[in-house]
């Protein structure tokens, strides 16, 4: 197995960890939610905070895990 496959592997076991992960954070605070993102570790970022967009990076990261946070409460989840 090369690299790239095993790359794609582990990307696979981290998106399937992630979208079982993610129901269970919306409604959470912040902190809750990344303390359970680091427990699985998996990368996170916060990209809306109370209606405005945060900075970013454009590198396509496919279990990361992409909060929408309104008043401390992760309102909202995507992954990229």
């Amino acid at each position: 197995m090369d690299s790239v496959d095993k790359w794609h592997e582990e990307q696979v076991r981290k998106q399937t960890i992630a979208n079982e992960l993610m129901p269970t954070l919306i409604g959470k605070t912040l902190e809750e939610a990344r303390e359970a993102t680091n427990e699985k570790k998996l990368q996170h970022r916060v990209r809306i905070l109370d209606g405005k967009g945060c900075i970013g990076t454009c590198d396509l990261q496919p279990s990361r895990l992409n909060f929408n946070v309104e008043k401390n409460i992760v309102i909202d989840i995507h992954l990229g």
